[in-house]
């Protein structure tokens, strides 16, 4: 059982999370490097799970989420994103989006909404999905930091 206090930031380049994204057929390369963070759920020597964000001021897109396949179906997925909200509200973040094609009812289940395309704010439109494709097709989801 990986604690949930042991919550890492690393690097794009890190091979654990290479590998990982790679492995779920997701990409780095087009996200935007300036804006961009990544943490790691658990040692370098067996993760988790990986999340990554963008931040454009007081709102963050997540970009990606990943559970490694020993530790699915465990909460991991929710602590994720549980401790990379706290680490944005620290940084002046007061809404994330996601951009999901499969996961709706994942996010719905943590409380995240669904929104209509007229609601999404500028950075969030036309980014792609971490697999690569745009968002267009996509549903959009949102949920406010306290």
């Amino acid at each position: 059982m990986i604690a949930f206090n042991e919550f890492f930031e690393i690097e794009p380049t890190d091979p654990g999370l290479k590998s990982a994204l790679h492995s779920e057929h997701l990409k780095l390369s087009r996200m935007k490097a300036e804006r961009q963070t990544y943490w790691r759920l658990g040692p370098a020597s067996q993760p988790a799970g990986f999340i990554g964000v963008e931040q454009y001021g007081a709102v963050a897109v997540l970009r990606s989420i990943l559970v490694t396949p020993d530790y699915k179906d465990q909460g991991y997925g929710a602590g994720l994103i549980s401790l990379a909200a706290g680490k944005l509200r620290h940084a002046g973040v007061r809404e994330i989006w996601a951009v999901t094609e499969s996961a709706k009812s994942f996010f719905e289940h943590l409380g995240w909404k669904v929104r209509d395309d007229g609601d999404v704010p500028e950075p969030v439109r036309h980014l792609p999905i971490p697999d690569g494709t745009d968002a267009e097709g996509g549903i959009y989801m949102s949920t406010q930091l306290a």
